[in-house]
């Protein structure tokens, strides 16, 4: 997959670096993937460059000209315990 990359974001990132990308109208479809190269020159036009991201393609998903999304995971994270809003209770505690 070719991913175009705004300028700002391309400092990010790197050779190697994984990748993710979504097809639109087939939910649930994210195929993992390796930056395998980043372009030599920014489009004059759109200020964007050309990211090579390497996909296996099971199933033949993937076909020429087709549109994806490619999610590039940057920074470290950081472990976050999510909870349903209504699995919360509140009691009032007196001491």
């Amino acid at each position: 997959m070719l991913a175009s990359v705004r300028q700002d974001d391309l400092a990010k990132i790197r050779q190697g670096q994984r990748a993710f990308v979504t097809l639109p109208g087939q939910d649930g479809v994210r195929l993992a993937g390796n930056v395998t190269n980043l372009g030599q020159e920014f489009d004059p036009n759109t200020r964007v460059m050309q990211v090579r991201i390497e996909l296996a393609n099971a199933n033949n998903r993937l076909r020429p000209e087709m549109l994806a999304n490619a999610e590039f995971p940057i920074g470290e994270g950081k472990p976050v315990l999510l909870v349903p809003s209504d699995a919360v209770q509140q009691s009032e505690l007196y001491m």
